[in-house]
């Protein structure tokens, strides 16, 4: 159970320690997140693809938040995600992004309609396609 009052009252204590060390020693940024699948713990006994697929539900959900916050979506940054992801997998987050922004780099191709696509070859950007909502 969180208890507002001690928290602060920690801040406040240790505020001139976390001056001079640049950061806060206390907070949500010191918790540990669990998640489990049938009862086993994700990060020792999930796969890859359940450990990427895991944290994208994570972020998804940070992504509405967030939109309910301030009334658009923030942009999402995606880095090679989908190379521990199987086609289901795959699949599944493409057709819950629609509404989203996100800018996703991969090495493999993959099939999303109604986007732009780039490619980059020897330090061109090429657009392949593009789609245009209304």
């Amino acid at each position: 159970c969180f208890d507002k009052e001690k928290f602060i009252k920690k801040l406040k204590e240790n505020r001139n320690q976390d001056i001079l060390r640049g950061h806060t020693t206390n907070g949500i940024q010191k918790d540990d997140i669990l998640f489990y699948i049938n009862g086993k713990q994700v990060s020792i006994y999930g796969s890859q693809g359940q450990q990427r697929t895991t944290i994208l539900s994570l972020k998804m959900c940070e992504l509405e938040i967030i939109k309910d916050e301030i009334n658009e979506y923030p942009i999402l940054l995606l880095d090679d995600f989908m190379s521990e992801l199987d086609e289901k997998r795959k699949n599944n987050f493409l057709n819950n992004m629609e509404k989203m922004q996100i800018i996703i780099t991969c090495t493999d191709d993959i099939n999303i309609n109604k986007i732009n696509k780039y490619k980059v070859k020897s330090g061109e950007v090429l657009l392949l396609n593009t789609w245009f909502l209304y």
